[in-house]
């Protein structure tokens, strides 16, 4: 099996494991794996000590 350059940000799973989605947050690049985005999309604080600057991301209910 090649070496992955690519790793889930969420679990460390490599592309040659599962797909990976690419996302951006604040000009930093990141993938998540096939299993992970609903992190994404319902449970951003999952992130919160996997990716740097997402401690100061908040979920939508808390913004209003």
């Amino acid at each position: 099996m090649a070496n992955s350059l690519f790793t889930c940000n969420y679990c460390d799973q490599s592309d040659q494991v599962s797909p990976l989605q690419h996302f951006q947050n604040r000009g930093e690049q990141y993938w998540i794996c096939s299993q992970h985005p609903p992190i994404l999309n319902h449970n951003l604080v999952q992130l919160v000590d996997k990716l740097p600057g997402f401690d100061l991301v908040r979920p939508f209910e808390a913004r209003r």
